[in-house]
């Protein structure tokens, strides 16, 4: 039977005083600058009335009737091993302080999560990217509360590191120069190969043929870090994230985070699948 693992949890050492301090800045920014955003959006929608409990305008709110509403979650996991089986990966896991990050994940309220969504929408000038400096990109309210999910505030929430040099950043920052080969012999069984463009170049992993630690460590990456509905494959992004964790490299696990909400509530694309419901019910 499968269980989770029961470990002493290690915060790293903070100044909690000056991150309390900058918080509360921070939020009292945020409170100032919302009331702009929410009068903005709401001359810039209509005069029709809107749900003002649930969303901050009208553009919010269609923003979730269009976007949101109908889309499935795939559901966060928490690692689980058997006994003292993947004893290395347990060591590590103590050794990141990521007791709490690997364990948090239960059911959520998936219609919260989508309203958390649709509120944290910055509008179509905003749909190509962000910038991670202007906190108030990565806030949003959930039925009146106000819920600011930038790195800091993921970091602080976990208790983790707020990596300035992240290497799952510099890695991908490397773009088609990436080493393929340090991926394939870090996660791969030796007899596995790369699935291919026709060009010959990587692709994917396929994660079948991935050695049995970072099997593991996949499955949180898919289904928690950065979720997919297909947990089958590990495209290039993923794989890259995946050796730095087994590399023992240093993560911005908030930034990551903070990304990947952000990109969920700004993108216009088709896909049926959201995430992070547990995470936002954390926030």
């Amino acid at each position: 039977e499968l269980e989770d693992i029961s470990l002493l949890f290690c915060f790293p050492s903070h100044d909690m005083d000056k991150i309390v301090k900058l918080d509360v800045m921070i939020m009292e920014q945020m409170v100032t600058q919302n009331k702009a955003k929410r009068k903005r959006f709401a001359t810039n929608a209509s005069s029709n009335s809107f749900d003002n409990f649930h969303f901050i305008s009208l553009v919010h709110q269609e923003r979730y009737s269009k976007f949101m509403a109908n889309r499935k979650f795939v559901p966060e996991r928490n690692i689980r091993l058997e006994g003292d089986k993947f004893s290395d990966i347990q060591a590590m896991i103590v050794a990141r302080g990521w007791v709490e990050l690997t364990s948090f994940a239960k059911e959520a309220s998936t219609t919260l999560a989508k309203e958390f969504f649709a509120n944290a929408y910055q509008g179509p000038s905003k749909e190509d990217g962000n910038d991670k400096n202007d906190l108030m990109q990565f806030t949003s309210f959930v039925r009146g509360k106000m819920v600011p999910f930038h790195d800091e505030i993921i970091n602080q929430l976990f208790g983790l590191e707020n990596y300035e040099q992240c290497s799952f950043e510099a890695r991908k920052a490397k773009g088609s120069n990436i080493d393929h080969q340090e991926i394939h012999s870090t996660l791969c069984k030796p007899e596995a190969d790369w699935v291919r463009k026709k060009d010959g170049s990587p692709l994917k992993l396929r994660t079948i043929d991935l050695t049995p630690n970072a099997k593991a460590w996949a499955t949180f990456v898919l289904h928690t870090l950065l979720p997919c509905s297909n947990v089958s494959d590990l495209p290039i992004q993923k794989a890259t994230l995946l050796t730095a964790i087994i590399k023992g490299e240093p993560v911005n696990v908030g930034r990551l985070l903070a990304d990947d909400l952000w990109s969920t509530a700004n993108c216009s694309s088709p896909t049926s699948y959201i995430n992070h419901a547990s995470l936002i019910s954390k926030l």
